[in-house]
């Protein structure tokens, strides 16, 4: 009895769920930013829901713009307008001066375009160097430089000490510690070797 009671309240919340209005939280990009496709609600990547190719000469030229009449009246609050009394706001389709991309005009005069021209040479000039960037040669890679050997040159005596080795010349290696021995081996065989000292006349 429980069972069928659970099968049926489940049946009923999905025949709900499917028959129901559904409310979509759209969240993306902002009128006038960029947008990579042209859908409409749901997969729309913008706010708005309106993802629109423009005239603007370059590779990327989708934008968001407006789908709706309501959605006007926030642009204008967003750039800083002010909405007079009387003043009504609608989604109209694009002109020339707005690189044919619809835009909010109101009945006032008023009109905001999604993407200014100032906006669009900009857009246009950091794609251009961004083109330009990707299409430059890399850097050549500096060849290896190849580990260099120093070959030390041993000092002669020219009065010879008893018992001292002949100096031998030393191999360095680049990066390696420098242990040049002469000095020491010379003054450890002075002072270990017996003079004979000087004896004055009487």
């Amino acid at each position: 009895m429980r069972a069928n009671t659970a099968a049926k309240l489940f049946i009923t919340t999905l025949l709900f769920f499917f028959s129901s209005p559904i409310a979509i939280a759209l969240a993306g990009f902002a009128i006038g930013e960029q947008c990579t496709n042209t859908s409409d609600l749901p997969t729309s990547q913008c706010t708005s829901g309106e993802c629109e190719s423009s005239d603007i000469k370059m590779e990327h030229d989708a934008f968001c713009v407006c789908d709706e009449d309501s959605q006007c009246p926030d642009e204008a609050k967003k750039i800083g307008l002010t909405i007079e009394p009387g003043e009504t706001w609608e989604c109209v389709d694009g002109e020339a001066a707005s690189f044919d991309l619809d835009f909010c005009q109101s009945n006032k005069g008023k009109k905001i375009y999604p993407v200014p021209k100032e906006k669009s040479e900009e857009l246009i000039k950091k794609e251009a160097e961004a083109k330009a960037a990707a299409a430059a040669p890399a850097a050549p890679t500096a060849p290896p430089v190849a580990t260099a050997n120093y070959q030390t040159v041993p000092p002669k005596m020219s009065v010879p000490i008893p018992g001292l080795p002949e100096f031998k010349a030393e191999t360095i290696k680049a990066g390696d510690t420098i242990s040049i021995p002469w000095l020491a081996q010379y003054m450890w065989r002075f002072t270990n070797t017996p003079f004979p000292s000087a004896r004055s006349s009487p």
